[in-house]
Parts: C-alpha cells; sequence; structure tokens
C-alpha cells in the first residue's frame, strides 16, 4: 500500500517546463506563455475561492500516520431500506467492505426501516421487502473476524422502526413539511425545481433517510456510552447498494478528513460518508435541527430547492463540517450501485455526474455485467428491456 502523504492539489493547467525550451525559442512566445500560465493559475484560484463543493483530489492514499493503533476504535453504521439485502447487497458488502475492514475490527451499528413491501415510486418497481435478511450481517461479520484471526469478534447492533412508529415520530413534521407556503404561495420546503422530486414521496423519504441515518448514529452513541469508549473512524453508509470498489475506512489523506463518493454530484453526493468520528458526526446527527434555517437560505438565494437533499448537503451540512476544521474530498474510485426491492441493480450508478477516475464508469456494460455477477458468484439475467436507467436483473428463480 502506498503511504506517502497525501499529494497537493495540483492546477487545471501543469505549468510548462522553461528549462527545456530551446535558448532560440522567441522572448515573445515566453512572455505569451508565462501570461498564460499565470491566467490560469488565478483562474484556478478564483475557482477554489467561490467552489463551495468538495475538493478535488486526483490521487488518494492512505497516510502513515492513519494507520490505527490496537486500542482505537472504529464503527460502521447502516442506514436505509434493506433491498434485496442476502441476494445482492451482502456479498459485495463481504467482498468490498467487511473484508476490507475486518483488521480494524470495526464494530457495526445498523438501523432499518421494517417495511415488508415498496410500492412503486422514484427508488424502481417496488416488490416484497424481507427486512429480516439484515441479521444476516451478523453471522457474517463474525465469520469474516474469524477467518481473519480476529481475537476479539466485532460487535453488530441492530435497530428498527415500523412504518407507524415513523409516523408517530414525524406526524407532526411531516404535516408541516407537506402544508407550510411561502409568500409566493408556492410550497416552502418541496424542492419543486427539480422536476425529479415527487410531492409527497420524496420528501417523506428524505425524513425517513435522516431518520435511519440519526438512529444508526444514536444507537452507535448509546453503545458508547454503555461501555465508556470512544469511536474514533466512522463510516455511514447504505444497506440497499451492491458495492462495485473496496472502501477502506481509513483511506484518507489525514485525521481531520472526511471522504464522500465522486459520483452522483448533484452538486454532491449524499450517499455516504466516512473519516474522522466529529466531521461525520455532523453529517449523521444535524440534519433536522439545521433544516428550517436551511430552507430559509434557499428561498433567498435558491428559491424552489426547499429542502432538496444533495443541495442540503452541499449548503449547509458540508459548510458547517468546514466551519469545524476539517476538510471533504472527493472519493475518486469508490462505486457502489443501488439496489431495487425487485432484485435489480442500477447499472449507471458511477457514471452520471462522476468524477472521471472511477474505474467502474471506463467499464463497457458487458465489463460492468461480469463485474457484478463475479462479486456474487452467479449470473444475472441480462438488462432489463425498455427500463430507465439501465438496471441488471439479478433475481434468484
Amino acid at each position: 500500500m502506498n503511504t506517502s502523504p497525501h499529494p497537493k492539489r495540483t492546477p487545471l493547467r501543469e505549468k510548462a517546463h522553461l528549462n527545456n525550451i530551446p535558448r532560440f525559442f522567441p522572448c515573445s512566445l515566453l512572455i505569451i506563455l508565462g501570461g498564460y500560465i499565470y491566467v490560469q493559475r488565478e483562474l484556478w484560484l478564483l475557482y477554489r475561492k467561490h467552489d463551495v463543493r468538495t475538493s478535488f483530489v486526483n490521487s488518494f492514499h492512505l497516510s502513515s500516520e492513519l494507520i490505527p493503533e490496537k486500542a482505537e476504535k472504529c464503527a460502521i453504521c447502516l442506514w436505509g431500506l434493506p433491498r434485496a439485502f442476502k441476494a445482492i447487497v451482502l456479498p459485495s458488502l463481504v467482498r468490498n467492505v467487511i473484508e476490507p475492514n475486518v483488521k480494524y475490527n470495526c464494530d457495526y451499528f445498523v438501523h432499518f426501516h421494517d417495511l415488508g413491501f415498496e410500492v412503486a415510486g422514484r427508488s424502481g418497481a417496488g416488490g416484497v421487502v424481507n427486512t429480516s435478511e439484515i441479521y444476516l450481517l451478523q453471522e457474517t461479520v463474525e465469520e469474516v473476524a474469524r477467518n481473519a484471526s480476529m481475537s476479539v469478534l466485532p460487535t453488530v447492533k441492530f435497530t428498527s422502526d415500523t412504518e407507524e412508529n415513523f409516523l408517530n415520530i414525524y406526524r407532526d413534521l411531516m404535516k408541516k413539511l407537506r402544508e407550510t407556503k411561502d409568500e409566493k404561495g408556492k410550497l416552502l420546503y418541496f424542492p419543486h425545481a427539480d422536476e425529479s422530486y415527487h410531492f409527497p414521496t420524496s420528501m417523506d423519504n428524505i425524513v425517513k433517510m435522516w431518520h435511519s441515518i440519526q438512529s444508526s448514529w444514536n444507537l452507535m452513541q448509546s453503545f458508547e456510552k454503555e461501555n465508556g469508549l470512544k469511536f474514533k473512524q466512522v463510516a455511514m453508509i447504505r444497506s440497499d447498494v451492491f458495492y462495485a470498489a473496496p472502501l477502506d475506512i481509513y483511506n484518507v489523506s489525514d485525521d481531520r478528513t472526511a471522504v464522500i463518493p465522486g459520483f452522483g454530484r448533484y452538486p454532491v453526493s449524499d450517499r455516504m460518508i466516512y473519516g474522522n468520528y466529529n466531521a461525520v458526526k455532523i453529517w449523521a446527527s444535524v440534519r433536522f435541527e439545521s433544516l428550517d434555517k436551511h430552507v430559509q437560505l434557499m428561498y433567498e438565494e435558491h428559491y424552489g430547492s426547499g429542502m432538496h437533499s444533495e443541495n442540503f448537503l452541499q449548503m449547509t451540512l458540508l459548510p458547517k463540517i468546514r466551519g469545524s476544521n476539517y476538510s471533504i474530498v472527493e472519493h475518486p474510485s469508490i462505486c457502489f450501485l443501488r439496489v431495487r426491492a425487485e432484485h435489480v441493480v442500477q447499472m449507471i450508478d458511477c457514471d452520471v455526474q462522476a468524477l472521471g477516475t472511477i474505474p467502474f464508469k471506463a467499464k463497457s456494460l458487458e465489463s460492468k455485467i461480469k463485474h457484478v455477477e463475479n462479486i456474487l458468484g452467479r449470473s444475472c439475467h441480462g438488462i432489463v428491456p425498455k427500463r430507465t436507467p439501465q438496471v441488471l436483473n439479478c433475481t434468484i428463480p
């Protein structure tokens, strides 16, 4: 493993190697070239000054300072609705999350929505969701630890909410989100400027997402208090995706860094984070308390954005993290694909609004299918015809 320090960010254009220019090179062209470099540098600095997304990284290495000591604790928190967990998600978790991190002996904390059936919508065609499959995670994590000859087995904790429990907690908030209008008569919280959002289900799903994230975080914190310990490195990851590339939660540039995906950037990705405990804590635990202030900001500066999930991350959460003196980077190779209840894998997730450095993005569709099948250890049934975006049918007969 490369243990060199995190490399300095490079400008959009590399400086010319003036020492290699022949002596007879016209002075006027040297002046022009120098002016060009200066302008490019100033444009880059201006871009960096006003860029409110994340810092682009051309390469990404684990620094030697961040190799954890034996006494250091880490946690991996999973959240969401575990769609097709046993058949599709779990094999990829083993290959690209559990095994790469087994040497750190991280504990796992899971919140899931206990929903037996998902209706068709923005998340796919819907179908049966066997949420009990999520409990397979415990024996799987323990088996991987034993195979790695770990002296202590990781802790795996679960918590969940039924739809009834969820509504009892958030009924008043959801009524407020659905009914509050601005001075123009438009719904204040609904992101009506984004046509992909559907009323009211998109807002409902954001609340469910936030609740699941915060619940898995709270479960981890309760474990800390009960056992008198403190986690240092934390990952917040989804339980409904196919992990197509290795995810090492200590793969950071330094101990004051948080990492988010380099794909699904609308304008940044809200699908995962890992890194320093305190940076991740902001991402995971201050969403509801920050909502009203954020929506007011959107009303004044980005009318129609409301509680748009990625804009909330870009304009509110990431600035809070940076304001606490932590840096945020987009990982150039992490890739995971959303899984739907009908046992299909969304194949273009790492292609859209993505950094050009993601290896999975460069693969042909045929190679991507073979890659998924290799991790699953079985064949799938091809691309579902007339389905947008493209999904791979990986149902088990």
